[in-house]
């Protein structure tokens, strides 16, 4: 008790010198008895503020939180935003209910009216939340020798949670070294963002992977376990991957040689050739089938037969009444087919084909080269 009673009269000697001190030097004496404050989310917050030396006092108070800046009291009275969930008294402010985005800096400033005392301290609080369950990224497969990272994170602890590794039901040290069961392991591990990095993959890396995440209120939370394998490289199975491209590739270029050397791109370059001269639309009034016959009468073989009947059908078709009428020979109705005999054999066939049909065709089929292509 008398070692108490030493340190609480010490402790009112340095508060009763600094007021003095405050007073003598034009700035008045501004305090907190609790500069700390954390409290359980939605429970209420009392941020102390006692100040003496100042004849007419004004206090504000400010929060900041990061980039985050705030006012909650100004001259004496509570800010529009704060004054719902916040109540000014002389020995601070109190919170009916605080919320995580409340956890931050306040800021108690004092002054004269005139503005020649001045003083301020400032009160971090901090909302209690417990963390939630954390989420983990494990790779299920890592090659020895190779670089892994393993990340392990949670966001709705307050204060900030710290994490822990465990490797097969048993915490990962910080230094792998301190502790047998992880001396051939080479890793880091931070505490803080929860990342744990093994550089490089060794084969007792593999196992079954659990992170923790605690912040001193509540109880810690664990994640999910994941399992993680070091495996070797597969190079066999490269090798081999590389062996079935290359077959595929040389296969490749064999069938296109073998195709080509067999005219196959030749025979499709004729087949898309010959569709294109199968059909040649002459002009009207042109004079294609101008060729003398001495005959009325021919003997003509079967495949001239074929190309004189479309020769003439395409001919017909395709011009005007005048053309037709230009065509024909004076008394159409006495130039008809009057006889046609085919005698077939093993070599050709033969027709006999008398007046018009014949002659006028064979006259009226110059180009006949256009129409070979004719089935």
């Amino acid at each position: 008790m008398g070692t108490k009673a030493k340190v609480g009269s010490t402790e009112l000697l340095l508060f009763t010198s600094m007021v003095l001190c405050f007073l003598a030097l034009g700035r008045g004496a501004v305090q907190t008895y609790e500069p700390v404050v954390k409290v359980p989310e939605n429970n209420p917050a009392k941020l102390s503020c006692s100040y003496s030396g100042f004849s007419s006092p004004r206090v504000e108070w400010k929060f900041t939180h990061g980039d985050i800046r705030g006012l909650v009291c100004y001259n004496n009275k509570i800010t529009a935003s704060y004054e719902n969930r916040v109540t000014f008294s002389n020995s601070g402010i109190t919170f009916h209910s605080v919320t995580r985005k409340d956890t931050g800096m306040y800021t108690c400033m004092v002054s004269d009216e005139g503005g020649n005392t001045y003083g301020e301290v400032t009160v971090q609080l901090i909302v209690l939340v417990p963390p939630s369950k954390p989420t983990v990224n494990v790779p299920s497969s890592v090659t020895i020798g190779t670089r892994a990272v393993l990340t392990c994170s949670e966001k709705d602890g307050s204060p900030p949670s710290e994490y822990r590794w465990f490797k097969d039901g048993v915490e990962m040290p910080v230094e792998p070294k301190s502790n047998r069961a992880f001396s051939n392991s080479s890793y880091t591990l931070n505490l803080k963002t929860g990342e744990l990095i093994f550089d490089p993959v060794s084969a007792s890396d593999t196992g079954d992977f659990t992170c923790e995440a605690q912040n001193g209120y509540q109880s810690p939370v664990k994640s999910d376990t994941m399992h993680m394998d070091a495996v070797e490289l597969n190079v066999g199975g490269i090798v081999a991957a590389v062996l079935v491209t290359l077959i595929l590739l040389g296969a490749l270029i064999f069938g296109i040689w073998f195709a080509y050397n067999r005219g196959y791109f030749d025979r499709a370059k004729k087949g898309t050739s010959s569709k294109k001269v199968i059909y040649s639309q002459p002009s009207a009034r042109s004079e294609v089938c101008d060729i003398p016959v001495e005959k009325e009468t021919q003997t003509i073989d079967a495949s001239q037969m074929k190309i004189i009947l479309n020769c003439g059908r395409t001919r017909m078709g395709q011009e005007s009444e005048d053309d037709r009428a230009d065509s024909l020979i004076p008394g159409r109705e006495e130039h008809v087919v009057k006889h046609q005999n085919v005698t077939a054999n093993h070599k050709e066939q033969t027709s006999q084909v008398k007046g018009f049909s014949a002659s006028v065709l064979m006259r009226r089929c110059k180009n006949l080269e256009s129409f070979e292509n004719f089935p």
